[in-house]
């Protein structure tokens, strides 16, 4: 092997590091999101996982061609919403 290829491979090992700190964070993230509560008694926001991810729905859509919207975006809206309730709120 020589050192451009060693060099390459090298880049390629740590772009694959990013990309699983980046599935980590994802996860992290999702797990807090999936914990959201809402209102004064904190009740959950999803109450079932189907709630939280329609796996079915999911597929439908990529099946019909539709684009499939992220799930981070998603929960992203959702908790930006509860801030801004929240701020509103006092």
């Amino acid at each position: 092997m020589e050192l451009p290829e060693y060099e390459l491979l090298m880049k390629a090992a740590n772009l694959r590091r990013v990309d699983e700190e980046y599935k980590t964070h994802e996860q992290a993230y999702l797990n807090v999101a999936a914990r959201a509560t809402k209102g004064k008694k904190g009740r959950p926001v999803y109450k079932t996982f189907k709630s939280f991810f329609d796996y079915e729905a999911a597929i439908k859509k990529i099946q019909n061609g539709e684009k499939h919207r992220d799930v981070l975006q998603s929960v992203s809206a959702l908790l930006k919403k509860k801030k801004k309730e929240k701020e509103e709120n006092g």
